[in-house]
């Protein structure tokens, strides 16, 4: 994951950095979209944070085998 400034600063919730689950999961969710709308997996994935600016996320497995999931999909193609 990068971006200019390097990870979030904690909020006050002790010493740890790095990014929430919020906002990887928001990666994958719009991963899942960009795979299900062009036929092909993104090799990464802009996502706006809440602090203010914006990060980019590698697709690739970088979970150590570790299943995460995301569903998304089309009720018409005008909603996408």
């Amino acid at each position: 994951m990068t971006n200019d400034e390097g990870p979030a600063a904690p909020r006050g919730h002790g010493a740890s950095m790095g990014y929430t689950t919020g906002a990887c999961a928001a990666t994958a969710g719009k991963a899942a979209t960009q795979y299900l709308v062009s036929g092909s997996a993104p090799d990464s994935i802009d996502v706006w944070l809440p602090v203010g600016r914006d990060a980019t996320f590698p697709v690739p497995d970088v979970t150590h085998g570790t299943e995460i999931a995301a569903r998304a999909w089309a009720t018409s193609a005008s909603s996408l």
